[in-house]
């Protein structure tokens, strides 16, 4: 048996989901309670925006920095692929799962934890979420932290 590998496709639109869903799939009893570990490399916004999430619902979690040269990477992603965040669910092996990509990674936690509503369920406010949530807003923030040197300035460089 291979682990479960869940990725998320670049042309692929997010999921949201209704409280309905939520409240009669998550439940104590069904709940996943194996460790999970978040593959990092620093600066990633991408990562940091999964790590603030999990904080913020006080999901257990480990962090593991992985190296920035790709071909190292590869080695220490669960993967075996180059892009963080990446999240490992349980041990090494056959029974794990590997969600990849940090949209991926919050539904994936959503659907599977039972206090990580990450996703308004308001009709309103899941409607702005959706738009806010497409590739574009995150071809913005990288621009902004990466490519736009004011903003290079105060994101990247800036220090705590």
């Amino acid at each position: 048996r291979r682990a479960s590998i869940i990725h998320l496709s670049i042309r692929k639109k997010s999921t949201y989901h209704t409280y309905e869903k939520i409240m009669t799939t998550v439940s104590k009893e069904t709940e996943d309670k194996r460790p999970i570990i978040i593959y990092a490399m620093p600066g990633s916004q991408f990562t940091a925006k999964v790590l603030a999430g999990m904080q913020s619902r006080d999901i257990d979690h480990y962090v593991q920095f992985v190296p920035l040269k790709p071909d190292q990477r590869r080695e220490e992603l669960p993967s075996g692929g180059t892009m963080v965040p990446e999240m490992l669910v349980g041990k090494r092996g056959p029974d794990a799962t590997i969600v990849a990509g940090s949209e991926t990674i919050l539904e994936w936690l959503t659907e599977h934890k039972q206090d990580a509503q990450f996703y308004p369920v308001v009709p309103d406010c899941s409607d702005v979420s959706k738009r806010a949530s497409d590739e574009k807003l995150a071809g913005l923030v990288w621009y902004y932290n990466w490519a736009n040197e004011e903003g290079f300035r105060s994101s990247m460089l800036k220090s705590i």
